[in-house]
């Protein structure tokens, strides 16, 4: 009897542990997981594909701005998980620009250089 008594107090002990390591454990996975972000030119227009990944329906913002800190877009993403999307960008002037995929996990930006029917992308580290 004391033995089953003893084996019921530590399964009883550790299982409030269980339930608390598992919460706090998967709330450090979702903000662990990082947004995937994957733009792209367009060939022989000027446009780019905007992919994203792991949003986890968060409010997730894609802008661009010229060097004067004006927008030219803005766009915002509400309650998905993955987003595309194909922006014309035949409305800009050759020149260069600034593109930001805000997200409250991370945040990314880059260069884009506008020639002709061309979009050049370059990443900010």
């Amino acid at each position: 009897m004391k033995k089953s008594a003893f084996i019921a107090f530590v399964a009883l002990s550790i299982l409030p542990l269980l339930f608390s390591f598992n919460t706090v454990n998967d709330k450090a996975v979702d903000s662990a997981k990082k947004i995937i972000v994957k733009v792209t030119p367009v060939n022989n227009e000027k446009a780019i594909a905007c992919k994203l990944y792991n949003l986890q329906e968060r409010p997730t913002r894609v802008i661009i701005k010229d060097a004067q800190d004006r927008t030219f877009l803005s766009k915002k993403i509400l309650h998905h998980n993955g987003f595309f999307r194909k922006f014309n960008l035949k409305n800009l002037n050759n020149g260069k620009y600034q593109l930001m995929i805000l997200h409250p996990i991370e945040s990314k930006f880059a260069t884009l250089h506008i020639k002709n029917k061309s979009v050049e992308i370059n990443w900010n580290e």
